[in-house]
């Protein structure tokens, strides 16, 4: 359907952005003098998991209530692709807890940050 073409850029853009968090983390991790602010790449990868609910709401409702062929499948293809934003997300939750222990990499806005 169209809005499964539609969403497809919402999960190739998590893919990026995740694989440049991961590259990133792992650099810091490795180098003494680290600096990596990871913070808005983050931020950026909860906001498209958020939108990807909404895709995959809207593929599975699309499926249903069209003349769509198996909407089974596309309802089972939305379902995978939504797990693998739930992942990228659940990741970056863990590179965030691994570097609070980190000093050269942040991963979150300080609580005292104001714009």
């Amino acid at each position: 359907t169209q809005k499964l073409r539609t969403s497809r850029s919402l999960y190739v853009s998590m893919s990026v952005i995740i694989s440049d968090v991961v590259e990133r983390f792992i650099s810091g991790l490795a180098r003494n003098d680290a600096s990596e602010t990871l913070t808005d790449e983050i931020e950026t990868i909860r906001a498209l998991e958020s939108n990807c609910d909404t895709a995959r709401n809207d593929v599975i409702a699309t499926a249903f209530s069209s003349d769509v062929p198996q909407p089974l499948v596309y309802r089972e293809l939305a379902v995978l692709l939504d797990e693998l934003a739930n992942t990228i997300e659940d990741l970056t939750d863990r590179i965030t807890i691994i570097s609070s222990e980190e000093p050269g990499i942040v991963t979150e806005t300080s609580p005292d940050h104001t714009d």
